[in-house]
C-alpha cells in the first residue's frame, strides 16, 4: 500500500499534480501500462515545467500523486533517464536533468542538422493526405493563443511532417532532442509565432526544400540566441543576489562588532 505523505514533498503544490494524474490515468483508460502512464505523466510535468530543472523526483511522492505503486514509478524513472530528461545520483535519487547554454546549443545544432535532413527527405514523399493533416495543424496553431498548445502544434506539425520518411530511428533522435529542450522554451521572455511555421508550410507545399530547410535553421538560430540572452540575464541577476547578500552579512558584521565594543 502506498504510504501518502501529507503534502508535496518536492516542493510542488498539490495542485499542479491535478493534469499529470488526469495524463496518466487517460493512458490507462486507452489501454496503456502502467508505467507508460507514469512515463507519459512525468514527461509532460518537465515539459510543462510543472517539474523544473534540477527538481527532485521522489518516488514516494509521485506514486502518490498518480496513484499507482512504486515499481512503475521506478521502471518510469530509468527509462526517462536513458531519454536524457532525468539524472540518477548515488544517495540521492532521481532528479530533473539541468541544461546549460552549451547544451541548448549542441541539441539545436543537431536538431537543425537531423530535422533538415528529415524535410529533404520527406517532402519528395508527401502525398495529398499528408498535405491536408499538415494543413489542418495549421489552422489549429493559427487559431490557438495558448502558448503551450501551440508548442504541442507545432511538435505534432513536424511529428507529422517526419512520420512520412518512415525512419523510425531518425524520428526517435529528434523526439528526443525535442523532448531535452521543449521542456525550457516557457523560460523564454517572448513566444515564437506561428507564422513562422505557416511559412515553413508554404515552402513544403511549393515542395521547396531549400526554403522550407532555411527558415528551420533560422528559426532554431533565434531560439538559441534568446537562451543565450536568457542565461546572461539570469547569471546577472544571480550575481546581483549574491553581491546584495554579501553586503547584508557584512553590515550584520558589523553592527555585531559595535555592539560588542558598547557592552566593553
Amino acid at each position: 500500500m502506498v504510504r501518502r505523505p501529507a503534502h508535496s514533498e518536492n516542493g510542488i503544490p498539490p495542485e499542479r499534480w491535478t493534469e499529470l494524474a488526469s495524463t496518466a490515468k487517460r493512458i490507462r483508460t486507452d489501454g496503456g501500462t502502467v508505467q507508460e502512464a507514469v512515463v507519459d505523466a512525468i514527461k509532460k510535468g518537465i515539459v510543462r515545467g510543472v517539474l523544473s530543472p534540477g527538481a527532485r523526483l521522489l518516488q514516494l511522492e509521485i506514486a502518490h500523486r498518480l496513484e499507482v505503486s512504486h515499481t512503475p514509478v521506478r521502471e518510469a524513472l530509468r527509462a526517462l533517464e536513458k531519454d536524457g530528461l532525468v539524472r540518477s545520483e548515488r544517495h540521492r535519487g532521481f532528479s530533473v536533468v539541468e541544461l546549460d547554454s552549451d547544451a541548448i546549443d549542441e541539441i539545436y545544432q543537431l536538431r537543425t542538422l537531423l530535422e533538415c535532413h528529415a524535410i529533404r527527405l520527406a517532402i519528395p514523399l508527401l502525398n495529398d493526405k499528408d498535405l491536408d493533416d499538415l494543413h489542418a495543424i495549421r489552422l489549429e496553431i493559427e487559431a490557438s493563443t495558448d502558448p503551450i498548445q501551440q508548442q504541442d502544434l507545432r511538435e505534432r506539425f513536424l511529428g507529422r511532417l517526419f512520420a512520412v520518411t518512415a525512419l523510425p530511428r531518425l524520428i526517435a533522435a529528434i523526439d528526443r532532442l525535442q523532448n531535452e529542450v521543449g521542456r525550457l522554451m516557457h523560460l523564454l521572455p517572448r513566444r515564437h509565432s506561428a507564422q513562422m511555421h505557416v511559412r515553413i508550410l508554404d515552402a513544403i507545399e511549393r515542395e521547396d526544400a531549400d526554403e522550407a530547410t532555411r527558415l528551420l535553421t533560422e528559426h532554431y538560430t533565434e531560439i538559441i540566441r534568446l537562451f543565450r540572452r536568457f542565461g546572461r540575464q539570469r547569471a546577472a541577476r544571480s550575481d546581483e543576489a549574491r553581491i546584495v547578500a554579501q553586503r547584508a552579512r557584512a553590515t550584520s558584521r558589523a553592527g555585531a562588532g559595535s555592539g560588542v565594543r558598547r557592552r566593553c
